[in-house]
């Protein structure tokens, strides 16, 4: 009799313990990357980054498969967004395939609400729990921007209204490319720099607009704020194949022009080459933060023997090479990346699209 209780102990020692472990692998983050298999749909796959290497040479040899998790239906529109654990796939209005929203911790797939308005070449992003829509080019019927700015917030339980997306203020701006973008430390604000029109903002909570000026971030698409650096970092758009780092802009919620109008930030670009565009192998590069300052760069690569123009117009066999970094600062104050270690995988197929997008879920 007296050994039941030690036993039931041990028991219940054993199950908060497994409890424990599984809670654990719930919450292991993965990189998810995502690539277009032609006419087959695009696939996903979980990579886990604490088995790369610490050298990257002898690419084609050392080539891997990696493991998918999923592959959906449709040729992607490459206009991806991640929110919490979901991936969206958003296509524009005129696409005969309805947008997706794959949930890579349940893998169920779903099809979020249509635009309020035509979609047909804009820009997207996250900012919390929120996708955003921007059309970024003038429609054929005049230059009406109403309704051109969208937000889809987090899906309401069921039995407590419609999802749906939400009209915004249009912004103080011509449609046109948004080059770069970067969201505040606050959570609610995002900066985008247009082609041709300069630096803005986007209050989310007050819904308002400001201009900060004529000026351009630095960066070659999405940046990321690096709390131990007090800095946005993303890839560099005038230090080719490196990376830059931006303090954040001050006076970013004010409602007139003149008061939000800052100088540009003194930004810092890597002393490091993570990819070269003079490689005649280089295809595109992308970047993804994993959160403690630490990145992915994300670089597609041709096979051996072809090149960038051998392969223009085709659909050929393509390698992804993935390398992990910290970024950090040296004694000196140069933006360095450190502990670097990499890994070459095969894409999958024939890949009609030369830029797979990665996200840290």
């Amino acid at each position: 009799m007296a050994r039941r209780p030690r036993e039931r102990r041990r028991s219940d020692d054993c199950r908060q313990l497994h409890h424990g472990t599984e809670e654990r692998r719930r919450r292991r983050r993965r990189l998810h990357v995502l690539a277009n298999d032609c006419d087959r749909g695009f696939s996903v796959y979980a990579l886990n980054v604490d088995h790369f290497d610490s050298d990257d040479d002898d690419m084609d040899s050392r080539a891997r498969r990696s493991r998918r998790i999923v592959r959906l239906a449709g040729k992607s529109a490459q206009r991806f967004v991640a929110v919490g654990t979901r991936i969206f796939d958003l296509y524009p209005s005129s696409s005969d395939r309805p947008s997706i929203v794959f949930d890579t911790r349940t893998r169920l797939v779903a099809t979020p609400p249509p635009f309020q308005t035509p979609k047909e070449f804009a820009a997207f992003w996250a900012v919390g729990r929120a996708v955003y829509a921007l059309e970024c080019r003038l429609g054929f019927r005049g230059r009406t921007r109403h309704g051109c700015f969208e937000r889809l917030g987090r899906e309401p339980r069921p039995g407590h209204g419609k999802w749906e997306w939400e009209a915004l203020p249009s912004p103080p701006f011509e449609p046109n490319v948004v080059v770069s973008h970067a969201v505040h430390p606050d959570g609610a604000t995002v900066f985008l720099s247009v082609h041709r029109a300069g630096t803005f903002s986007f209050d989310a909570d007050r819904l308002a607009w400001a201009r900060h000026g004529g000026w351009l971030l630095p960066f070659d698409g999405k940046a990321h704020y690096v709390g131990e650096l007090g800095a946005w970092v993303g890839i560099s758009s005038r230090v080719v194949g490196h990376i830059a780092a931006c303090p954040v802009p001050d006076g970013c919620c004010h409602d007139d022009d003149e008061a939000a109008a800052v100088a540009e930030p003194a930004c810092k670009y890597g002393k490091d080459l993570l990819f070269s565009k003079k490689l005649e192998r280089h295809l595109d590069a992308n970047l993804t933060y994993m959160g403690g300052a630490e990145f992915c760069l994300q670089e597609t690569l041709t096979t051996e023997g072809e090149t960038m123009a051998s392969t223009f117009g085709l659909m050929v066999r393509m390698l992804l090479r993935v390398v992990t970094f910290r970024v950090e600062y040296s004694a000196d104050g140069e933006l360095c990346a450190v502990n670097r270690r990499a890994i070459i995988y095969k894409l999958p197929h024939h890949s009609s699209e030369r830029r797979p997008f990665a996200f840290w879920i």
